[in-house]
């Protein structure tokens, strides 16, 4: 199947979507996506970073093994 017919047949499907959770986790992905290969610049990047640093030192953080035990209650 070439990416269009696939593209054809997710549109389908989405179309189908009719659970509120799936349809927010589907455009969440969506948006990770468009975010995740937009370039931003060296000063976002830096504001970025001490965000996540200040985020640590303030034990705002969740473990592997907390986060892997949220994923499996996703519906």
């Amino acid at each position: 199947m070439n990416i269009d017919a696939r593209k054809l047949a997710f549109i389908q499907r989405f179309s189908r979507v009719q659970n509120e959770s799936t349809l927010e986790k589907l455009e969440q992905l969506l948006e990770l996506e468009e975010s995740h290969f937009q370039p931003i610049s060296e000063d976002q990047y830096r504001n970025e970073v001490k965000e996540g640093l200040e985020d640590y030192s303030a034990g705002r953080t969740t473990s592997q093994d907390d986060f892997e035990n949220e994923i499996k209650n996703w519906d």
